[in-house]
């Protein structure tokens, strides 16, 4: 009886050791600081891509958060006037660099720029507005915001490489490298 209790006892253990180490913990940096995650925790979704804890990397990357439940809209809003030394918007991304000549230009009168998702869609936009102008643009990612255990998770890549940083992924170490390549 014991032997079986002992046996029983062991199997519990090293399956709950595979469970474990089956899901490891995603890690994320951004300029080398590691973000610290609570309670929200990336996760890898079934596209295979990494989403990340929407509020709490875009706070790190100076964006306000915005959010509209009825339309289920996200905008991580970002004062350029409050920031004017730092690089909102990479010319060089998918679609934004195909975005608003005239303020590639003019720089200076952007005032405000936005990353526009919706949770359940692949539309992403992108927003830039000043000097009482305002001009958008929509484009897809390859997959969708979710709304995970009350949280709201967004793709990291996607969500960085817009404003000129660089993504790493470490398979190994499962760990996000966030860089500004600026």
């Amino acid at each position: 009886m014991r032997k079986q209790v002992f046996t029983i006892l062991l199997c519990l253990m090293v399956l709950f050791n595979i469970i474990a180490y089956a899901t490891p913990t995603i890690t994320v940096s951004i300029e080398g600081q590691n973000v610290a995650f609570t309670e929200a925790k990336p996760f890898v979704d079934e596209n295979g891509r990494t989403l990340v804890p929407l509020r709490k990397i875009s706070e790190e990357l100076g964006f306000d958060v915005k959010w509209d439940a009825a339309t289920k809209k996200i905008a991580l809003v970002a004062d350029v006037k409050q920031n004017p030394g730092k690089e909102w918007f990479d010319y060089n991304y998918t679609f934004v660099g195909e975005l608003f000549q005239n303020f590639k230009n003019h720089k200076a009168d952007v005032e405000t720029f936005s990353q526009i998702y919706y949770v359940g869609e692949k539309t992403v936009g992108i927003e830039y507005s000043g000097k009482g102008k305002s001009e958008i643009i929509t484009g897809e990612i390859d997959t969708c915001p979710v709304v995970k255990n009350g949280y709201t998770y967004i793709p990291a890549r996607s969500l960085v490489e817009m404003i000129g940083y660089e993504v790493g992924w470490d398979g190994t170490t499962k760990h996000i490298s966030i860089t500004n390549v600026k």
